[in-house]
């Protein structure tokens, strides 16, 4: 039998912002309860996008 010895160094930075992420993320679906009612439909494709500003506010934006 071979044996390999490695030694490996990590970075656990990136894991740890992710997880903040995904945790602040879980946090604000919590917030958003969205009523969506589809009867008698076949193939429906709902996307629910939530966004830091209104539609108004990303007009201005981008018209800048």
């Amino acid at each position: 039998m071979n044996e390999i010895k490695t030694k490996i160094s990590v970075d656990t930075q990136e894991l740890e912002d992710a997880t903040d992420l995904i945790d602040e993320v879980g946090e604000r679906l919590h917030s958003v309860v969205p009523n969506i009612v589809i009867r008698n439909n076949q193939n429906v494709y709902v996307t629910i996008n939530n966004f830091n500003e209104t539609e108004h506010q990303w007009s201005e934006r981008k018209e800048e």
